[in-house]
């Protein structure tokens, strides 16, 4: 017979033992239980993001702190489950920036069965259009002209392997690595549906200015001369984001010129530019020829538009009028450069 110490210990252990294995057990099935639901919140999660897709519906932006904002959060959220690897670093042409796609959301159609797209914002850079040419036709937001004959780099991020540029190709391209597209051509991401995937674009960094643009002339710019030592106010176009060099300052018959601005001011040849008033009273149009003077035009809502027939040295758009521009009359132009024969 053990002593009485020994045995006490053993039924101690014993009962250690039979703790242990009750929690162990009480642990697994905690995690079985934690598994099932992850599976369960797996399912969940995918048929809200299809739901989602169907009451947000395509390309629009929803006023904050309304409920749909609120759906279109959470979509976005559920959508970034995608996976797969963003860009890094420049791509081939010298990108550092590319043009990133919505989200990840993606858009269905009747038109295209199996097929999911990436959906693009509105605002588009140089070089690239909003386009509706297929047929059956895709929801505003997915296909895009790539307009200027460069080649472009598109990154498409997602898990899934491949990608086509247009929904009924064969031709497939990888995911998550930079592929070249060609241009001028039109292109509409797609993988196959229950795929995620979120789109970045790559514009030749040197593709200029090659697609109408418009403009409101939201920035006051104080023009100084000197020796004369005016200093001219007057309404004045934005001309940053068109890849055109931009200047300050320049010289003309022994004055001067110095805006306090930076991006009014295109030192480039405006040969064959197109201007239209679209709105407002007035603006001026105005061009240093190359060789020779300056030339001015107005439009007016009896004169709108206005082909520049000269080589320019630099240009700007303002409403200056001696003896200034009027700072309480803004104006809306659009500007086309040459289209390509």
């Amino acid at each position: 017979m053990l002593p009485n110490g020994v045995n006490t210990k053993l039924i101690l252990a014993n009962t250690l033992l039979d703790t242990l294995t009750e929690t162990e057990a009480g642990v697994l099935s905690t995690v079985s239980e934690l598994l099932t639901s992850l599976t369960a919140l797996a399912t969940v999660t995918t048929e809200l993001a299809g739901v989602l897709n169907v009451a947000i519906g395509t390309f629009g932006e929803a006023e904050a702190g309304t409920i749909l904002a609120t759906l279109r959060q959470i979509q976005q959220c559920v959508c970034k489950l995608a996976g797969g690897a963003e860009p890094v670093g420049a791509s081939p042409n010298g990108c550092t920036e590319p043009w990133a796609a919505v989200n990840a959301r993606m858009i269905l159609s009747d038109g295209y069965p199996g097929r999911a797209f990436v959906e693009w914002d509105s605002a588009v850079p140089q070089g690239v259009e909003l386009s509706s040419e297929l047929d059956p036709p895709l929801p505003t937001g997915v296909e895009l002209h790539l307009t200027a004959s460069k080649t472009y780099y598109l990154w498409v991020q997602s898990t899934c392997p491949a990608f086509t540029t247009t929904p009924t190709s064969e031709s497939t391209y990888p995911t998550n690595e930079w592929v070249a597209i060609d241009g001028p051509t039109y292109i509409a991401v797609s993988l196959e549906a229950g795929c995620s995937a979120k789109a970045f674009l790559c514009v030749d960094p040197e593709t200029g200015f090659v697609d109408c643009i418009t403009r409101v002339s939201n920035i006051t710019v104080i023009m100084d001369s000197q020796p004369d030592d005016h200093q001219i106010p007057r309404l004045a176009v934005p001309l940053d984001g068109l890849g055109l060099p931009l200047i300050s300052t320049f010289s003309y018959g022994g004055t001067t010129f110095t805006a306090d601005s930076d991006i009014t001011i295109a030192e480039s040849d405006a040969n064959g530019y197109t201007f239209t008033l679209i709105d407002g009273v007035k603006a001026r149009v105005w061009w240093k020829i190359t060789g020779a003077g300056f030339f001015v035009v107005y439009l007016n809502s009896g004169f709108t538009t206005q082909v520049i027939p000269d080589h320019t040295d630099y240009w700007g758009v303002d409403n200056y009028d001696s003896p200034a521009g009027d700072l309480e009359a803004p104006f809306t132009i659009e500007i086309c450069p040459p289209m390509p024969e």
